[in-house]
């Protein structure tokens, strides 16, 4: 049984997106990705994508931006469990085109979100995070049934719902030592990365070719080290 990684991307995301499908695949993950039918990928892109081990599907709901409101986060939670029937898995993570996930495992075995506590607080990031089958409809049937918002990000919508659902589930901290995330810099050292399970580049001020130089980078010293060790 494989684990899909829900992409959601659109034509403005044709740079990062290949890197983010290789790190996908690194992890021993199924790119899944979910394109706007307001604003698609060019159509190179989606022949590459299918040609390198990715599936992609055309959505029609509303993203309102920057993956925002309650119509989106039930599109994006049913775009979840569409991945998971496809691929016979009861779990599914969800990625920003901008994010490398390097390691998987910490979020396999509940549902499972980022968080930040501490610095720049914040309850939930969209960047990362993962959804059981019986989860996301739990989390489907309250959002679609529930109160509508046009301006609510995705992630505290869905991770909102778990909360108010009482779903068990697991939140894992920042924290600069290591761990499950971290925000990347523009100026980094690769090496300093693997404490981290998932590498996100899509702080501002970030240009597309900044983030996806940043994304190639590191995918190419993972793909060293793997072959030293091997």
């Amino acid at each position: 049984m494989k684990t899909p990684a829900c992409i959601f991307s659109y034509s403005g995301d044709a740079l990062p997106l290949r890197e983010c499908i290789n790190g996908a695949i690194s992890a021993g993950l199924v790119p899944y990705v979910f394109d706007d039918s307001h604003s698609p990928l060019p159509r190179h892109m989606v022949t590459w994508i299918q040609e390198n081990g990715g599936h992609h599907i055309l959505t029609i709901f509303e993203r309102n931006g920057n993956l925002n409101g309650t119509k989106c986060a039930v599109g994006i939670v049913r775009s979840m469990i569409h991945a998971m029937i496809l691929c016979r898995s009861t779990i599914a993570i969800k990625l920003d085109s901008d994010t490398l996930i390097i390691d998987a495992s910490p979020f396999l075995e509940m549902s499972t979100g980022v968080c930040s506590l501490e610095i720049d607080r914040r309850d939930a990031f969209g960047c990362c995070y993962s959804l059981t089958m019986a989860d996301a409809v739990e989390v489907y049937i309250h959002l679609s049934d529930g109160e509508v918002s046009a301006d609510v990000p995705e992630d505290l919508a869905i991770w909102g719902a778990v909360c108010e659902l009482g779903l068990h589930h697991k939140m894992h901290n920042f924290n600069p030592a290591g761990g499950a995330f971290s925000a990347v810099p523009s100026s980094f050292h690769p090496a300093d990365c693997q404490k981290f399970s998932v590498c996100t580049f899509g702080n501002l001020p970030r240009t597309p070719h900044g983030v996806t130089n940043s994304m190639q980078k590191l995918n190419k010293f993972l793909q060293l080290q793997t072959k030293n060790i091997m």
